[in-house]
């Protein structure tokens, strides 16, 4: 039985756009992975004489092997920088060699300029997971190393004096008796998929910054995961997801492998979870500010004001539990102003940017712990031009 990768990049971002679910692939081939690489659609399929990246360029309606990325009989990309034109492909031709090589997209052709080999490990799975951060300081592994909690885990290497330290187990609110695989991050958080049986669906946990777990991993809903299948290889930009379902099928050889991508007119992909708890920081190192402006509307008193430290974006655990029981007590339906403010400190662009985070988390923490609510959310960002304490704050006023 041949090793194949399992890989997943997905970049999650608190934009309110809504989004459509969008098939721009269907085939009964064998897909381990799908990414949209700047124009071209990047697919990885599995072969009967190993595992090969194939890009399909737009106008194109096949996909055609791509020569340079293909070095080794198993091939899998484990990560990238669409930004800068990089893109990080594992690369197997024998046991003994095994590494990571960086490419260069340059005038719509990939160019290596990098290679790095893989950690020490041994591998008791036929499955193997990678994926590089960006800036390549980490590499996150699904394998069975050692011990581990059931199936597949998930472990994490660090780039250290020029070599990877030895993979560690993230522990078991990650890993469980099933298979946790295609592991992703993005800022402070890690996206994942757990396999039982058949299904497999996409999660996503909180990481602080020592990249010790918080909280419970849950479980992505709206178009992601489809119930009942394999759902798996989400990637997101600030515009752009895909993901890769495979519906369940008694005979394998009928299985059919949709790639998806969001568009205009759907709901956003949300976390799932039964109880309105706090929630730890998650870096949202992608979005972008806008400019503020300044209110010409009437003054209107704050039912809540969360206040923050200097250059803080996330609300701590206890001004959010006194934001749960103020929208606990609201009607579903209820307009919410949030009106979020950073003081003169710093540069006018960062100044910017922090107010504009501080009222976008807060938006998403109330549409992901009440989505119940149907709450109708506005949001406002202000820069100040005084310095002090009182003016890093958020305020939510509701509509009477």
């Amino acid at each position: 039985m041949k090793r194949h990768i399992y890989t997943i990049a997905l970049l999650l971002t608190v934009a309110s756009a809504a989004h459509a679910q969008t098939s721009i692939k269907e085939t009964r081939e064998k897909v381990a992975d799908v990414l949209l690489f700047r124009e071209n659609l990047l697919l990885t399929k599995q072969e009967s004489d190993g595992q090969f990246i194939y890009l399909e360029r737009p106008g194109s309606k096949e996909a055609q092997k791509e020569p340079n990325l293909n070095t080794g009989h198993i091939n899998a990309v484990v990560g990238g920088s669409p930004a800068v034109g990089e893109l990080y492909v594992y690369q197997k031709s024998s046991r003994r060699d095994e590494k990571i090589s960086i490419y260069q997209y340059v005038n719509g052709a990939f160019e290596k300029k990098e290679e790095r080999a893989l950690p020490r490990m041994r591998n008791n799975s036929y499955n193997l997971g990678l994926y590089l951060t960006e800036d390549k300081s980490s590499l996150y592994i699904s394998a069975e190393l050692g011990k581990s909690y059931g199936h597949d885990d998930i472990y994490l290497s660090k780039w250290e004096n020029g070599k990877w330290t030895k993979p560690k187990n993230m522990g078991k609110k990650i890993n469980t008796q099933e298979a946790e695989f295609a592991p992703f991050i993005m800022g402070d958080s890690l996206f994942f998929s757990r396999k039982k049986d058949a299904d497999a669906y996409v999660y996503g946990v909180a990481l602080n910054p020592s990249g010790i777990v918080l909280g419970e991993p849950a479980k992505l809903s709206g178009s992601i995961n489809r119930e009942n299948g394999f759902n798996a290889y989400y990637r997101r930009s600030n515009e752009q997801a895909t993901w890769l379902t495979v519906a369940n099928s008694v005979n394998p050889a009928e299985a059919v492998y949709t790639a998806y991508t969001l568009g205009e007119g759907s709901r956003k992909a949300e976390l799932v979870q039964e109880e309105p708890l706090p929630l730890q920081p998650v870096k949202k190192d992608s979005i972008v500010p806008v400019p503020a402006k300044a209110s010409q509307e009437k003054v209107t008193a704050a039912d809540l004001v969360l206040h923050y430290s200097f250059n803080e974006v996330f609300a701590v655990d206890t001004e959010l539990k006194k934001l749960n029981k103020l929208l606990a007590r609201q009607a579903n339906g209820a307009a919410i102003n949030i009106k979020s403010y950073s003081d003169a400190t710093g540069s006018q662009e960062a100044r910017q940017r922090v107010s504009f985070k501080r009222g976008a988390y807060v938006k998403w923490y109330i549409d992901k712990y009440f989505p119940g609510k149907s709450f109708l959310i506005n949001t406002e960002s202000v820069v100040i031009e005084e310095k002090g304490s009182e003016q890093r704050r958020t305020e939510i006023i509701i509509a009477k």
